[in-house]
């Protein structure tokens, strides 16, 4: 997950590092969010996760 207003840790700094040593990952971008998504998207980060956890289990049945 990247913020899509995070001056730090941008999706595109993202892309350019930790996608590229982990080629099977997925990057989502939170459009609200900058650096700290927990204080300023906290339903979209939950919802994200939720997802994520959601898919894993799906895989594992």
């Amino acid at each position: 997950m990247a913020g899509a207003l995070d001056p730090a840790l941008s999706p595109d700094v993202v892309r350019r590092t930790w996608m590229s040593w982990y080629p099977r990952a997925s990057l989502t971008v939170l459009r609200g969010a900058g650096h700290y998504a927990m204080d300023e998207t906290p339903l979209d980060l939950i919802r994200t996760v939720e997802d994520f956890l959601r898919a894993e289990e799906a895989l594992e049945s």
